[in-house]
């Protein structure tokens, strides 16, 4: 398969939002909502010291008829042990995975990490991307726990002052 990486713009987003959704849809998952994606892309767009990347289908630069297969976008912070890119979505279109698009949008993060003088990465990742992160490198870490809490269902929720 051919594709090239090419450093993530505002122009992406619209064609990421479409691949998040593709990707991150699946029967035992909370499904995204393209306008819930978009929000969430923007945000991340938003973010200061932001990195991001895209894997698009062809080898040239025309753009033309060419797809965006999938995206990696996050952010510089500073850790304890100084500054770490925390890589905030990793994203292959379901019918582009296995064919280290995943991989090399990883690779290509990592390498803005080092350029950027991050001392690590580090992402969050869906029980069945654990593996592939592991063949990757990367390690469950030990000093944290990602915990969360529903406060209320979404057929029950109500938007801020439609209460009475």
């Amino acid at each position: 398969m051919n594709f090239r990486i090419e450093q993530l713009t505002l122009d992406h987003l619209e064609s990421c939002v479409e691949v998040f959704v593709a990707a991150f849809t699946k029967p035992d998952c909370f499904p995204w909502k393209p306008d819930d994606v978009r929000i969430r892309l923007q945000d991340l767009w938003n973010e200061p010291k932001r990195a991001g990347v895209v894997a698009i289908d062809g080898p040239d630069e025309t753009n033309q008829d060419h797809a965006l297969m999938g995206f990696a976008i996050g952010n510089f912070v500073q850790v304890a042990d100084g500054p770490a890119l925390r890589i905030a979505e990793l994203c292959v279109h379901p019918t582009r995975q296995h064919y280290g698009l995943g991989s090399r949008l990883l690779l290509e993060m990592e390498e803005i990490a080092r350029e950027g003088g991050a001392h690590s990465a580090y992402l969050t990742v869906q029980p069945d991307s654990v593996d592939f992160c592991r063949r990757l490198g990367y390690e469950q870490q030990d000093e944290w726990i990602s915990m969360g809490r529903r406060l209320h269902s979404p057929e029950t929720s109500t938007q801020s002052g439609d209460e009475t």
